[in-house]
């Protein structure tokens, strides 16, 4: 790495896998803690749901940390999105 350069590089355009970092052991260190934390999150949230807490949210929180790492965390996260953008959108039907 020379004097200037960044430690994190962005990916390519359109690549949705967060940052790639030059060194690997910062790599894998940052792919462990948030492989961890999301993990956490959703058996926090799975908790939540049974003791008073936000469940939802903190499940929510720790699929959003997952997806970059697992194809159904990011279908998930991806299908609630939508659900919640045409949830918020204005109903332009005639009445």
């Amino acid at each position: 790495m020379s004097v200037g350069e960044p430690a994190v590089q962005p990916g390519p355009p359109g690549d949705e896998h967060g940052p790639h970092h030059k060194h690997p052991r910062v790599s894998m260190a940052w792919r462990i803690f948030s492989i961890s934390a999301g993990s956490l999150l959703i058996l926090a949230g799975l908790v939540m749901l049974v003791i008073p807490g936000p469940g939802l949210l903190a499940i929510f929180a720790g699929l959003a940390m997952l997806s970059p790492h697992s194809r159904l965390a990011h279908r998930i996260t991806h299908w609630l999105r939508e659900k919640l953008r045409l949830h918020r959108a204005p109903d332009h039907r005639p009445r």
